[in-house]
């Protein structure tokens, strides 16, 4: 006679990670912190398992970021205080007040370096910290509406105290901030509307700049003035720089890059190391994500549209997008807590993270490593209980039962 087990001991479990808000990329790309209300939930990419869980405020967390060694995290949420945590441990190292009032912090950002942390704040003040210390550097006013995003410069090596902070606001200002000088050195107007994603090409020193205007813009900072303002037709709430060294969808090895590149050098009588032209603003490529649901592809140069992402389905529109550094993958954020991980190129889906399954109604094992799930909405989940990826089966128009 078959005998059944009365007690089970879990081996793996899908857990909620991501209920909406902020999410920031390691840089090793080897995970993403996501709030997850009142805490920060850390996330193995590969693996889709939790690996530090961060209880950071009592209510929830208003912005986040991942230091540039990827060893700290810096919150601030609901109750005023900015804090800095340890990922290994999940524990508290500082904690301070955002400022005098109750303001909040609306976006948070480090330094190339990872020794200053900005924040943008809900009374129009752009506050900068010293994030290994506890304490306010830097109290940068001139913004008249919420600051929306910020973004830190590249670190000057003749002089690394002149380092310079960009954020834009509300209202669809964006200012230039000098760190040494403690003031403003340039206010760009274009935007129409909140500015939500900034962006710069260190090596042509542009700023690409997105609003809810449905526009981005291209700014030249070495002459503060605008170089271009491209339509995409779509609400932006987030931006990416990509590369531009081939057309989408046609990445070139890098044997074949060379081999090229010495033929035409044959054929022109050019000296064998001789020095490739520098980029210009004209070269570069970003992808934008927003109300839409689709990922596109944009040439700075005449504003064409190099490629679109094919709808999944219902659209779900983004509320945030991402660049790995390590590997160039794109993260996209959906407005229904889904984390994709494309391609730049094509927009193919490495892998899809679900953030929180909501309510569950029935679910079912496929294989050993193979579980349907069906929750409170219109699409089939599969997930992979190995790697935590999940695919989504789109077709009913209600809830599956």
């Amino acid at each position: 006679k078959l005998s059944l087990k009365r007690k089970y001991e879990k081996t793996a479990s899908i857990e909620p990670f991501f209920t909406g808000g902020c999410v920031s990329m390691f840089p090793d790309g080897s995970a993403i912190a996501c709030t997850c209300g009142g805490d920060v939930k850390i996330v193995n990419v590969n693996s889709g398992a939790v690996q530090t869980t961060i209880h950071a405020d009592m209510d929830s967390v208003t912005a986040l970021a991942v230091s540039a060694s990827g060893d700290t995290v810096i919150t601030a949420g609901r109750d005023f205080l900015v804090k800095t945590w340890n990922v290994t441990d999940g524990q508290k190292l500082k904690s301070w007040r955002v400022g005098q009032g109750t303001c909040y912090v609306q976006r948070l950002v480090y330094d190339p370096t990872g020794t200053l942390a900005a924040g943008g704040c809900s009374d129009h003040v752009v506050r900068v910290w010293d994030a290994a210390r506890g304490y306010t550097t830097h109290n940068l006013q001139g913004h008249k509406a919420i600051v929306t995003s910020v973004c830190f410069g590249p670190v000057p090596k003749d002089d690394p105290n002149s380092l310079l902070l960009y954020s834009g606001a509300d209202d669809g200002e964006i200012r230039v901030w000098s760190l040494l000088s403690k003031s403003c050195k340039a206010v760009l107007k274009t935007h129409d509307s909140a500015v939500t994603s900034l962006a710069i090409h260190f090596a042509t020193n542009t700023l690409l700049s997105a609003g809810r205007d449905r526009v981005v813009c291209s700014w030249d900072l070495g002459a503060g003035k605008l170089i271009s303002s491209i339509p995409v037709f779509d609400i932006v709430e987030g931006l990416a720089i990509v590369s531009s060294n081939a057309a989408p969808g046609q990445e070139p090895a890098p044997e074949t890059s060379k081999a090229a590149a010495s033929k035409r050098k044959r054929k022109s009588g050019a000296a064998a190391d001789e020095t490739p032209s520098a980029p210009t603003y004209k070269d570069i490529e970003f992808v934008t994500a927003g109300e839409k649901g689709v990922m596109q592809r944009w040439k700075l140069q005449g504003g064409r549209c190099l490629a679109s992402e094919e709808p999944r389905g219902t659209p779900v529109a983004y509320t945030d997008l991402l660049r790995d550094p390590s590997s160039g993958h794109l993260l996209a954020v959906t407005v229904d807590s889904t984390l994709v991980l494309a391609d730049p190129s094509g927009f193919q889906v490495r892998k899809q993270m679900i953030g929180h399954n909501d309510e569950i109604v029935d679910m079912s094992f496929a294989d050993a490593e193979t579980l349907a799930v069906c929750t409170n909405a219109d699409a089939l989940r599969i997930f992979n209980t190995a790697t935590g990826g999940c695919r989504l089966l789109h077709g009913h128009g209600d809830i599956i039962l």
